[in-house]
Formats: structure tokens, sequence, C-alpha cells
């Protein structure tokens, strides 16, 4: 609780997992971590210390391709929104999980996905959807992935355009949320 400086470094993703793993079977009251020029020391109890080398460089400025504002907004139920996800990304793997998501203002979410071989799928799902209509594919798995981080509860899935970053949040909580990019796909 005691801040000498306040620092931004880039830790390896293992310790990061590393010290959750360690974490959560101990008290988190007296961890101490100090930060030298390329390394990090987290001294957990008389028993236990972490030393691994921070990554060169500066984080991403992820901020600015988070879109200020969106046209189309969907709040959806997050199990009604994931089983629709499922059946449409077994017809897009044949075509690198490609898939459409289809918006219509009062309209159910549509998913849609093509696999030669099977045929097409037209998952629906009943959503809120204001703002504009709008299709934007998108790689099935990487929703899933989002979609599956937030785990519970009413999801908000906000679009501008077929080819801007689209966001996934819960809708009552500001903790986390997950931008996602659509494909380019030639019609």
């Amino acid at each position: 609780k005691k801040v000498k400086s306040e620092q931004s470094v880039i830790i390896p993703l293992k310790t990061v997992q590393e010290m959750g793993r360690i974490l959560s079977g101990v008290s988190t009251e007296n961890v101490k971590v100090s930060v030298t020029e390329n390394q990090v020391r987290f001294a957990i109890n008389e028993n236990i210390e972490i030393i691994s080398r921070l990554i060169e460089g500066n984080f991403p400025n992820y901020e600015q391709i988070i879109p200020d504002s969106y046209s189309t907004k969907v709040k959806i139920n997050f199990e009604d929104f994931k089983s629709a996800l499922k059946v449409a990304s077994l017809f897009a793997k044949e075509s690198a999980n490609n898939i459409k998501i289809k918006l219509s203002s009062g309209k159910d979410i549509e998913i849609l996905a093509q696999a030669e071989q099977v045929g097409t799928s037209n998952a629906k799902a009943e959503a809120q959807i204001s703002g504009e209509e709008l299709e934007a594919s998108f790689n099935s798995k990487f929703v899933l992935d989002g979609l599956t981080a937030l785990k519970r509860g009413k999801i908000n899935f906000e679009l501008s355009g077929k080819l801007n970053p689209a966001k996934l949040s819960i809708s009552d909580s500001k903790d986390y949320f997950y931008i996602i990019m659509p494909l380019r796909t030639e019609e």
C-alpha cells in the first residue's frame, strides 16, 4: 500500500501467470514489488521471491483504436449470444472461421456462416438492437474468446460500420471490455 514512485513496466505473461498461481494460495497483504531498469522483484513473504526480466519498450497505445461512440448498439443475453455463435462457428470452420453478423433495429441478431460441403447456418438470438442497420464479418473464434472472458449477464455489443473496431462488454460493469476488429471481405 506504500508507494514510493509510480512506474509503468511490461511484465512477461508467464511471470504474471505464475504470480497469480502463487498468490491464490497466500495472503496478499505484504507483497513487496521492486522495479529496476530491466527487472521486477516480487517478495511475497520471507520464503517466496520471484525475479523476472522486464520487456523492453512501451506498451502499445491501445486506447487510440477504441471508438468514442458507436452507431449500432446491441444488448443481448450472454447465453443466447454464445449459443448462436457456437452454432455458426461450426459452419464457419471451412471458411477460416468467417461469420457475418447482421443487425437490424428492433430485430433479432442474425449470425450467418457458410460451409461448402455442409450448407449454411443462420443462427438467431433475441436482442435489443438500436441504431443503424449493419452487416459485419468477424472471426467467430475471436468473438467467442471475448465473450467467454465476459462470462455472464447481459452483454453490450457495440459497432460503428463494418470495418471499424467493435466492443464487447458486460452491461452492468465497466471493469472489462473486449475490442475486436471486423474482417475485410469481398462481397
